[in-house]
Formats: structure tokens, C-alpha cells, sequence
């Protein structure tokens, strides 16, 4: 039969580059296709080359019975048995691991709605042993009546120039915010002290509540807030903000009405709360198509960003929901929860340009789904494991810190944990599952259960055939 020139000597070179042989004297006393003693074996794993017996080098010479170059052992089995025993275990229960996945989040997503509500702002107070603590400590103990008090305001001014901020008009809506305030404090007594407005001090020559010019005027209440009371505090806040915004709406009378707004150390907090949970989330959506492009350009697969996106609301609701639990003991601050917020964007991106891109490269190389699925827990998870445990023992450190600074340690190393998990025991069931997702052939699709394709090849028979 016709034969290209040349072809025993190009599969000859190929043979001294997987086995790693160089010369003449480095094969004596070995069988054909046995790599050299002393030698670096290849790393990659390749399929056996067969010879046939009816090949002819350039010589003329022939070749001697059909044969096949034996691969070295694989270095998987021999320098990574846990990881190897840990990757079959996933494999094996690939279709366990996502149901328990999907559960745990279905099951802690309310925790993970109620955490938003636990949450404390950035802490005021002097550090523990420094002499603003112990004065604080000194005031509260002879004046603990008065530690708590807080002065809030709302402001009612004139849209445009006008004769006097006081009319009709005026005293209707201060009406409306007072009559939250009071309904407050009878329904939860001893919290109002004073209730003040422009009509308290009306028969007063220079009535204090109201500005120089004539142009504003106050609702002024002071009230006792202990911290126990901050949640029936936050919901009043929440009232009096929605009755504001439809007074400047609907009933301020336009361009030439009146326009309202409330000021003060606990609408302060209450505003600065809000905004994190509303601007954090939204900064994170709009700076994310940088890191997605990156990501996309790396993968060179849509369906692999897809099941990025898509695992990254699990990582979301079960990290933020195990946080709830610690926020009951504990004090865990606003703050600490936005930085959870950007750690998930950040490590489900760089754990998922980790492992898929390997997922990727084990697929172009020939391997199967199951053999891929496996390499990839085993080189790319290692990588996963160390960066994150080194992550966790840096926020660590933050347990030296005092008070609430200590909730970043607990909010951000729950999270590296649950990042870590979901990437080694639910992204690769989920490959295997459904090898769609990583770009695997149809016919892979259809049976992810192939055997590995560096099978063992048969000797040859007795009449010199191949087996």
C-alpha cells in the first residue's frame, strides 16, 4: 500500500518526545516505546501511537511486530491520592451534591433577607481602654437617662421666596409627621421626652422654631433610644421618609408650596444604612461588565460565563444566610456585608478562570468529560484551596481588632468557604451533569460515563497480529 516518505521516522520523533528518549545507547536492554531511566516523563497524557508491521523506515528496514508505546504511569495516581480520591467521591455524587446545593439555598434565602435588618452601622464609640471609653463609661453610669437622647427634625421651607413659611398649608403636613411621632411614643411610652413645633411657641414674640428670614420652620422631637430599640426605631424612620416624599410630591403645593425634609443623628444612620445596601449592589452591577469581558475573553464560551452568573446566587444566599446565625450572637456591621458582597464577585470570577479553563483544555486535548471533570478538580482545585485559605487566614488577623471590627473576619471568611465549596463540589457535578455548559461534544453530552482514553493496549497474539 501506498505510504507517505518518511512516515516511521516523524512517528519515531514523535515517540522520543513523549517518552523522553534521546539517542541509540539510551534504549538498549529496553522494550520499544519504554521511556528512558532517569528521564523527565511528559506530563501531558497522549494516546498510543501503533505501529504497523508492514511500515518501512527510509532504509528500506522493516519494522518488527505491531507494537504501541506505553505511556508512563500518571502522575495523579502517584502525587495527588487525595486529591484523586476526593475527585472520584464528587464525581460519584455529582447529582447529590447539586440537589443538596440547591436546597441549602432555597432553605437559607429568608435568613439571608432577614440579615439586612441585624445589621449595625459603622460604630461611634471610642475603642475599650482609651479615656473616651472610660469617660463614656463614667456618663452613662451617673446620667444613663440622658446617654441615649437624640434630637431630630424635620424642616418644612418655602419652594420659592414667600412672605412666611407658616401657613395652613404648612401646619396640615406637620400635622401628618407629628401625628407618626406621637403614635410612636404611645405605643412604645417613655421614648418621645419633647415634641416641639413652630405652633407650640406661636404666641412667642421670636418664635424659635422658626428661621430668621421666615423661610423654614422646624418639627423638632427629642426621644430616648436604647440600642434594643433600633429596629422599631428604623420602621418610624421609614414612615416619616415616605410621608415626606409624598408631601414633596403630591401635597407641597407645586412650585409654590412647600418642601420638606428631615435631618438628624438617627436619620443620619438610617440614611447611610440604606444607601449601602442600595449604591454597593448597584456599583457592583455596573462595574461588573469589566471582569465579564476578561472572563469571557479567557473562557471563549458563553455557556461557561452562563454557569458562572449562575452559581454565583447560591454563593450569595447561603454565605449571607450562615452569616444571619453569627449576626444573632454577635454584632456584624454594614460594612462587613458589603465587603462579603464584592469578595463573591471577585473569587467567582477568578475561581472560575481557574478551574474551566482548565475544564477547557482538558476537552481540546481529547480527554472525556469524566477525565476532564476530574483533572480539573484535581490540578485547578488545588489552586482554589490554597488561595482561599490563605484569604481567610489574612482576614484572620482581623480578630485582634476590637468590638464589631471583628464581624469582616466572620462575614468575609464565611464567604471564601462557601466560594470555595461551590466551586470544587457543585461547579464540577454540574459539568458532569450537564457537559453542555463546558462546551463538551453532543456525543459526550449523551453518556458522561466514557471510559478514560488511555485504555490499555493488548500485546500482540502469537501470529503477529495486533490484539
Amino acid at each position: 500500500r501506498w505510504r507517505p516518505p518518511g512516515i516511521v521516522e516523524q512517528r519515531r520523533h514523535l515517540s522520543s518526545e513523549l517518552i523522553g528518549g534521546t539517542g541509540a545507547g539510551d534504549d538498549r536492554g529496553r522494550r520499544p516505546g519504554m521511556p528512558a531511566p532517569g528521564r523527565r516523563q511528559d506530563r501531558r497524557r497522549w494516546s498510543a501511537v501503533p505501529i504497523s508491521a508492514s511500515d518501512e523506515d527510509d532504509s528500506g528496514d522493516e519494522v518488527g511486530p505491531a507494537t504501541c508505546l506505553e505511556l508512563p504511569p500518571a502522575r495523579t495516581d502517584e502525587h495527588f491520592p487525595l486529591a484523586l480520591a476526593a475527585a472520584k467521591l464528587v464525581y460519584h455524587l455529582r447529582h447529590a451534591l447539586i440537589i443538596c446545593w440547591l436546597v441549602l439555598s432555597v432553605a437559607l434565602a429568608p435568613y439571608a433577607y432577614k440579615l439586612l435588618g441585624t445589621l449595625t452601622p459603622f460604630p461611634k464609640d471610642a475603642p475599650d481602654d482609651t479615656a473616651s471609653a472610660r469617660a463614656k463609661a463614667l456618663f452613662d453610669e451617673h446620667f444613663g437617662h440622658l446617654a441615649d437622647m437624640k434630637r431630630e427634625s424635620v424642616v418644612f421651607r418655602c419652594r420659592r421666596q414667600c412672605a412666611s413659611a407658616a401657613t395652613s398649608l404648612t401646619l396640615g403636613l406637620a400635622m401628618q409627621v407629628q401625628e407618626i411621632v406621637e403614635r410612636f411614643g404611645h405605643e412604645y411610652p417613655g421614648t418621645i421626652i419633647q415634641l416641639h413645633s413652630y405652633w407650640t411657641f406661636e404666641q412667642v414674640a421670636d418664635n424659635p422654631m422658626l428661621s430668621y428670614d421666615k423661610q423654614s420652620l422646624l418639627l423638632q422631637w427629642l426621644w430616648h433610644m436604647p440600642s434594643n430599640m433600633s429596629g422599631p426605631a428604623a420602621a418610624m424612620l421609614e414612615r416619616i421618609n415616605w410621608q415626606i416624599d409624598h408631601i414633596n410630591r403630591y401635597e407641597g403645593g407645586g412650585e409654590e408650596g412647600i418642601f420638606a425634609a428631615a435631618a438628624g443623628p438617627t436619620f443620619l444612620e438610617h440614611a447611610l444604612r440604606t444607601t449601602l445596601v442600595k449604591e454597593v449592589p448597584a456599583h457592583e452591577i455596573q462595574t461588573l461588565w469589566l471582569p465579564f469581558l476578561i472572563l469571557a475573553y479567557a473562557l471563549q464560551s458563553v455557556r461557561m460565563l452562563f454557569l458562572t452568573l449562575l452559581s454565583m446566587p447560591v454563593r450569595m444566599l447561603v454565605a449571607f444566610g450562615l452569616t444571619y446565625f453569627i449576626a444573632i450572637r454577635t454584632t456584624v456591621l454594614t460594612e462587613a456585608v458589603m465587603e462579603m458582597l464584592v469578595l463573591c464577585t471577585g473569587l467567582s470570577f477568578d475561581y472560575s478562570l481557574f478551574t474551566l479553563r482548565r475544564y477547557a483544555e482538558e476537552l481540546e486535548g481529547g480527554a472525556s468529560v469524566m477525565e476532564a471533570t476530574m483533572a480539573m478538580h484535581i490540578h485547578s482545585g488545588h489552586v482554589v484551596l490554597v488561595t482561599g485559605f490563605v484569604l481567610m487566614i489574612a482576614f484572620g488577623a482581623m480578630l485582634a481588632l476590637p468590638g464589631p471590627f471583628r464581624s469582616f473576619c466572620y462575614g468575609c471568611c464565611t464567604m471564601i468557604s462557601v466560594c470555595m465549596g461551590v466551586q470544587l463540589t457543585l461547579i464540577p457535578p454540574v459539568l458532569a451533569v450537564c457537559p453542555w455548559l463546558g462546551g463538551a461534544a453532543v456525543g459526550e453530552a449523551r453518556d458522561a460515563k466514557e471510559t478514560p482514553r488511555l485504555a490499555a493496549v493488548a500485546p500482540p497474539s502469537p501470529g503477529g497480529g495486533a490484539a
